[in-house]
């Protein structure tokens, strides 16, 4: 392999993951980069083999627009992604993105060789973890009809979590790129999908959907 992109906010996790690519790959060049816009303004002559994306910066409509300018500029270029607070909604939109490779907090080392082994010959892979977030909420019921109406959107995803953050209607709005009464009608649709009427039962619904996810994971074990 001749080069590997790791995208990461915490210098730790990149130590962790250039370690690893020199003990199990020969590299020529390793790039590391706090975000992806950064990635884009600072390198964007070099064509890695791997991206390896983590936690980043951006907002999560952000990454997977940045995951798709990658993709314009590089077809050849493949790209992980490295989910530390997973759900069902990041997953699919990484791939639909343009990711080929979705790996947890859960998944050792062992697991990221696989993964990467699998996508640098454009094969498609999917953690065992992550696979156990997917199924439960895209399987077809009745009329093959898509199950778990009353969750979010993805938009309203990322409103919630920027609320439950402190973040005010103007940040967000700016954050975003929207206006103030957008996000203003985003969250009023969210108290009312989720039936509730405060952060703090906004925190603890986001919480449970979580939790339940993980379960979901653990009792799969």
């Amino acid at each position: 392999m001749k080069s590997i992109a790791i995208i990461d906010k915490h210098p730790v996790v990149r130590v962790g993951i250039r370690h690893f690519a020199g003990q199990y790959f020969e590299s020529d060049q390793l790039i590391e980069s706090d975000n992806l816009s950064q990635y884009l303004r600072n390198h964007s002559g070099a064509v890695p083999d791997v991206f390896i994306v983590g936690n980043t910066l951006e907002l999560f409509n952000s990454v997977c627009h940045s995951i798709a300018e990658i993709k314009k500029i590089s077809h050849s270029s493949q790209i992980i992604i490295f989910d530390e607070n997973p759900d069902h909604i990041k997953i699919v939109r990484s791939f639909k993105a343009g990711a080929k490779g979705y790996l947890t907090k859960f998944s050792d080392m062992q697991e990221l060789f696989k993964c990467v082994s699998k996508v640098k010959e454009g094969r498609i892979y999917i953690c065992h973890d992550a696979l156990g977030l997917i199924l439960p909420n895209y399987g077809a019921g009745a009329g093959g009809r898509r199950k778990d109406r009353t969750w979010l959107s993805p938009t309203e995803y990322d409103v919630a979590n920027l609320l439950v953050m402190g973040d005010s209607i103007s940040t967000i709005a700016n954050k975003m790129g929207k206006k103030n009464a957008t996000i203003q009608s985003t969250k009023t649709r969210i108290f009312r999908k989720l039936n509730i009427s405060g952060i703090a039962a906004l925190k603890e619904s986001l919480q449970k959907h979580l939790d339940s996810k993980s379960n979901l994971l653990l009792s799969d074990q």
